[in-house]
């Protein structure tokens, strides 16, 4: 048994409402803070901090499930590669799955054996609600996620 509720959470799992609760505050002012949100810039500092250290306190994390249904985006990246057990290819998906997970994207990978056709893994991409789709050599995948995602260097 793995201890999850019927809905999916930890039992006593910390919600945003939750947080909310803990500061007098309403849970759009703390969605606001949380998500760094333009509107939360005109919340004094004081008032942030004091989110985020009870968000930190009650172990609050967000719902990346419940985010992707509300902005109808999945936050998925999938990569299929040639091979992911050689040194330069296993190095550039860890750093890939790193900056994905800091930044709560989900990551898929799959292998696809040098073989043509990558239909397999690319249709299991294509279910879990691929944003968009691109074929390409790793390390041009590695600069575009950087520019993408405004990384530097």
């Amino acid at each position: 048994m793995s201890g999850r509720l019927s809905n999916g959470k930890e039992p006593g799992a910390t919600t945003l409402k939750s947080v909310a609760r803990h500061v007098g505050l309403s849970a759009g002012t703390v969605s606001s803070v949380l998500n760094n949100s333009p509107s939360a810039a005109h919340i004094p500092q004081a008032t942030r901090d004091r989110i985020h250290a009870a968000a930190r306190e009650l172990n609050y994390r967000p719902n990346l499930l419940a985010r992707s249904l509300r902005k109808q985006r999945t936050y998925t990246l999938g990569i299929i590669a040639n091979d992911l057990g050689d040194a330069y290819t296993s190095l550039v998906i860890a750093g890939i799955e790193k900056f994905l997970r800091q930044n709560d994207y989900f990551f898929i990978s799959g292998v696809h054996h040098h073989k043509r056709d990558q239909e397999g893994g690319t249709v299991a991409v294509r279910r879990l609600g691929e944003e968009g789709q691109k074929v390409m050599p790793l390390a041009e995948a590695v600069e575009v996620l950087k520019k993408d995602a405004r990384v530097p260097g």
